[in-house]
């Protein structure tokens, strides 16, 4: 379930959102700041994207990029595993 222990309204290309959240008020406010530049980059290479295009576009770089980062952190783990039991 959805914790509403922190809530953060933020603008994302003139649309005002909600987001809620077990982090701090900071880290809400960072992620709404990733999400606004990721969508403003894709706004301003491709303007004649509708608003619904450029979301997905920023939403599958996002994933891209955690998917990036999860396989080098699964490597540095097993980096560290064998250092470990070496």
């Amino acid at each position: 379930m959805l914790s509403l222990e922190n809530t953060l309204q933020v603008q994302i290309q003139g649309f005002s959102y909600v987001l809620r959240g077990d982090g701090e008020q900071a880290h809400l406010q960072s992620v709404g700041d990733l999400v606004g530049r990721k969508i403003e980059a894709i706004t301003t290479a491709c303007p004649n994207y509708s608003n619904s295009k450029s979301a997905i576009l920023a939403a599958l770089q996002l994933a891209d990029e955690l998917l990036v980062l999860e396989k080098e952190h699964m490597q540095l783990l097993g980096e560290m595993e064998k250092i470990l039991a070496g």
